[in-house]
């Protein structure tokens, strides 16, 4: 099986270099720090799981007149399984390694009765025990070759372990990316619940500052800026302002003024800030004829979805909190039943 854990191994050093070199595409799923992780638990994995399987022989075939190293004197006897073929017929032997002599060894009683398959086990451990004295070493306890004229093959049963470390291993690089997905899922679905509450204010705040003289651009880099101050203060971000402060950004580098509110729109990707960015780089484009009536209706707009969606939030909390009182109800329905019914036994 270790050519298993070979091509494992081999799997995964060509992601991680895949991924250095840019060929593996993980940044749609994970991030640097995630993705490195990934290949440190799969390689932590495989390698345990090659060292158990190394270990554990598992599968190794052993050759004629092989023998095992006995315990040394004093430590007691040693057990080992191996897998033994007879003439095609495959069974597992648990075959007891004395220790080095110093020491009577137990004489075990036969049973009177045994199938097929224990006679034959019984037959091989006769044979070691009769090799072994014959050959008088004690250090080494010989494994024959040879019951009742049939060629015996001695192996190693095999052992799991390691591949099972291995595919836990594996299973938990996966659990990984799944809940990193899961993670930025909520993010998103946080990000775009953040921005939806903040729209209506943004908008009003645009409205009142062109309201009062300030141009879209000013009004527009004034409200950044105002969110500059204010992160310094708080650490919680703001989606929205966020993306506002790096389209001011945009526009005190260079960029066209209608490119950066056509950036800002596809950044946030809601369609109440797409049709906000399309009204700013049409006042860029076409004059500002209009555009405070047209952000007046938008700031209406907003504040009744946000009353809509503050509804619809408050009618989710409220199916959610039937569960806790069906608890309280089937609660007090066991304490009045149960007396009752108790009273029918007393009676």
């Amino acid at each position: 099986m270790m050519w298993v854990h070979v091509a494992v191994l081999a799997a995964t050093m060509a992601l991680w270099t895949g991924g250095k070199l840019g060929w593996v595409p993980y940044e749609k799923y994970v991030d640097e720090k995630g993705y490195n992780r990934i290949i440190l638990v799969l390689l932590a994995g495989n390698l345990l799981g090659m060292c158990l399987t190394w270990q554990s022989n598992q599968g190794r075939r052993l050759q004629d007149g092989a023998y095992l190293m006995r315990p040394v004197h004093g430590n007691g006897k040693d057990t080992e399984q191996f897998l033994v073929n007879v003439d095609e017929e495959e069974l597992v032997i648990s075959l007891d390694i004395p220790e080095q002599p110093g020491e009577d060894e137990p004489v075990q009683e036969k049973e009177k009765v045994l199938s097929e398959e224990e006679a034959l086990r019984e037959a091989i451990r006769e044979a070691a025990a009769a090799i072994n004295e014959e050959k008088q070493e004690e250090d080494k306890y010989y494994l024959p070759s040879q019951v009742n004229g049939k060629h015996i093959c001695w192996s190693y049963p095999a052992d799991h372990s390691g591949m099972i470390l291995m595919c836990l291993g594996i299973f938990a690089g996966m659990l990984l990316l799944i809940a990193r997905e899961r993670q930025r899922e909520q993010e998103n679905a946080r990000r775009k619940e953040q921005m939806m509450r903040d729209y209506p204010n943004l908008v009003t705040k645009l409205c009142l500052l062109v309201q009062a003289g300030m141009t879209m651009r000013r009004a527009f880099g004034k409200t950044a800026l105002d969110y500059r101050k204010y992160k310094q203060e708080k650490e919680e971000p703001r989606y929205a302002y966020e993306e506002m402060l790096l389209t001011y950004y945009e526009m005190e580098s260079g960029v066209l003024e209608s490119q950066a509110y056509e950036n800002f729109g596809r950044r946030c990707g809601q369609v109440q800030y797409r049709t906000l960015a399309t009204l700013l780089s049409q006042n860029v484009k076409k004059g500002s004829q209009g555009l405070l009536d047209i952000l007046e209706r938008e700031s209406i707009a907003a504040f009744e979805d946000r009353k809509r969606q503050a509804r619809i939030q408050g009618d989710a909390a409220a199916t959610r909190l039937l569960i806790p009182m069906v608890m309280m109800l089937v609660v007090v329905l066991v304490i009045l039943m149960v007396p009752a019914g108790m009273s029918f036994y007393v009676m």
